[in-house]
């Protein structure tokens, strides 16, 4: 987040002459309780006092509003937080940290509009702004704006290339633009800083598996199942890289199935590649989810039904399990959703 522009300037170096120390500012004194403190309840309360008790003026009054607007967001009023970031620029239009602070409240509210102009504005005066461009990012990639999403990232590295929130998220665009060697080196970077960034290996093996890697993929996913033989969708991938190797081993699968009860999500899927369930036992276990999950779990299963079907050199199935997952809509979140596209994509350009 941008630094508040109210902050305590650092006392300059001390002259020889013996002058006494200058008084502390009142004014900074008395917004402490505004400005700090872990209850954001207590804060906003101390807030309003310094904004009604008539004794703040100019830049000084608009931190005022800032710091409540930044307390109201934390108690989840968001409109309340809008209003304050609004009367703060009302008082101090160049305060960047107001703009920053609505514009992340109105994407909250799903008013991307809003939240893009302010953004815009922040960058207009602060156009390498790290924070900005990450959650401007993040619209974007609501947005479909993949590419656009990227370069906002790629921003945020430039400055901090320690970042792995942003490489991490980097990378998972790359893999959705077929940009598969370059996602695969974010991930390296990120492995290499933390061989133990478990979110980093699994989205590697993806890259890999995606360009045909196999044998990387399936050292990847053996990793994670090593590291947490409770991951089910890492037993799923290691299957499926290890039978496009040769090897269709259930083991992986065996060790995953232990740790769940039978119908939860993506057990049956588990138990579908185990063959203790029928593809259509599999695709009503899916429909029978809750409403807001629907699309994600008719997702993963057309995905996984489809790396079945290649399996068995069924293309026309497969291609179809994928359409279908591609059609369940279920968002730029759902991994399988995405793998479903490319393995399409795979499919048309064998089929040329």
């Amino acid at each position: 987040m941008l630094v508040c522009w109210l902050v305590v300037a650092a006392g300059a170096a001390a002259a020889e002459t013996t002058a006494p120390p200058s008084a502390p500012d009142p004014t900074v004194e008395a917004m402490q309780p505004c400005a700090t403190g872990d209850d954001p309840e207590a804060r906003a309360v101390a807030c309003t006092q310094l904004i009604t008790g008539g004794s703040l003026r100019g830049k000084a009054l608009g931190a005022a509003y800032v710091f409540r607007g930044k307390a109201q967001a934390q108690r989840n009023e968001i409109k309340a937080a809008i209003q304050d970031f609004s009367a703060a620029l009302k008082i101090d239009p160049g305060a960047t940290d107001a703009l920053y602070n609505r514009g992340a409240a109105y994407a909250l509210l799903g008013q991307t509009r809003y939240a893009l102009n302010d953004f815009a504005q922040v960058l207009e005066r602060a156009p390498n702004d790290p924070d900005t461009l990450f959650y401007r990012a993040l619209i974007y990639v609501n947005q479909g704006k993949i590419e656009s999403a990227v370069k906002d990232l790629s921003g945020v590295l430039k400055q901090r290339p320690d970042d792995g929130i942003s490489r991490l998220q980097r990378a998972g665009l790359l893999i959705a633009l077929q940009r598969n060697e370059d996602a695969i080196s974010d991930l390296n970077q990120l492995l290499k800083a933390d061989p133990a960034a478990l979110d980093a290996l699994y989205n590697r093996g993806r890259a890999e598996m995606l360009k045909g890697d196999n044998a990387a993929a399936a050292e990847d996913f053996a990793a994670l199942m090593q590291a947490r033989n409770d991951n089910p969708y890492a037993a799923l991938r290691l299957y499926i890289t290890r039978a496009r190797l040769g090897q269709k081993d259930a083991a992986p699968l065996a060790a995953a199935a232990k740790n769940f009860p039978d119908e939860q999500w993506p057990m049956p899927v588990v138990a579908f590649y185990r063959g203790k369930m029928s593809e259509a036992d599999l695709l009503a276990a899916a429909k029978a989810g809750k409403a807001a999950t629907n699309a994600s779990l008719a997702a993963e299963t057309r995905y996984y039904l489809g790396q079945w079907a290649l399996l068995q050199d069924d293309t026309k199935a497969a291609r179809q399990h994928f359409e279908a997952a591609v059609a369940a809509k279920a968002g730029i979140g759902s991994l399988e959703a995405i793998d479903a596209g490319l393995e399409l994509n795979k499919l048309a350009k064998k089929q040329d």
